[in-house]
């Protein structure tokens, strides 16, 4: 993952593991952070993205994401609502609108949760740093594991505060990369090799 910058609102990829191998899923956290940078105190009311991924490693999995980061409201309530496009391979496109107010002192229909309550800590302060969203990939047998290493990145990145004001007039946006490990094609053969020798002098031995 890359190195957040003070001063800015950062969006970043975390991954559930810096190693994958065919068969196996993988879990990738889209985080916020730098809400509350520069003296700010941001809740936030919107957001959408793109994430970028390698379509020749990965398949999304098949109910995307695998989970809603809760901040904006539960979407299962209908305190928030989201979409997710993944039919563009490489890319998955997503969003997601709260529905709740801000706080109980300029709520007009004031009816809880507020975003306040949903975005502060124990001690009634604001986030500075959250889960969006997690969304699921499935590495398939026989993938294309032609490179070391593979990235995820993020991008056409749009985020509003609890009343629709763009907070890219105010902060600038950065997004992180992250890179996840792949084995070699050699390292897979040798391994294979591997254990179809033990079979072979398994069988001997039995026979």
């Amino acid at each position: 993952m890359g190195q957040a910058v003070a001063g800015l609102i950062n969006i970043s990829l975390d991954t559930s593991t810096d190693k994958i191998h065919p068969g196996e899923n993988l879990y990738l956290d889209v985080n916020i952070s730098g809400l509350q940078s520069d003296g700010m105190d941001n809740l936030l009311g919107a957001w959408s993205l793109d994430v970028h991924y390698d379509s020749d490693l990965f398949v999304p999995l098949l109910v995307p994401p695998a989970g809603w980061g809760g901040m904006l409201g539960d979407i299962f309530s209908g305190e928030t609502f989201g979409e997710v496009d993944i039919s563009t391979p490489g890319v998955i496109s997503f969003y997601e609108v709260s529905l709740l107010e801000s706080d109980s002192a300029t709520c007009f229909f004031c009816i809880d949760p507020y975003l306040e309550d949903l975005q502060s800590d124990t001690n009634g302060d604001y986030l500075d740093t959250f889960t969006l969203a997690t969304l699921g990939f499935y590495a398939p047998l026989g993938s294309g594991f032609s490179s070391p290493v593979t990235y995820f990145g993020s991008d056409n990145i749009v985020l509003s505060d609890a009343y629709g004001s763009d907070l890219s007039d105010t902060n600038t946006i950065q997004h992180l990369t992250t890179a996840v490990r792949v084995p070699e094609p050699a390292s897979l053969l040798l391994f294979g090799l591997g254990l179809l020798g033990m079979g072979v002098i398994s069988r001997k031995k039995i026979c």
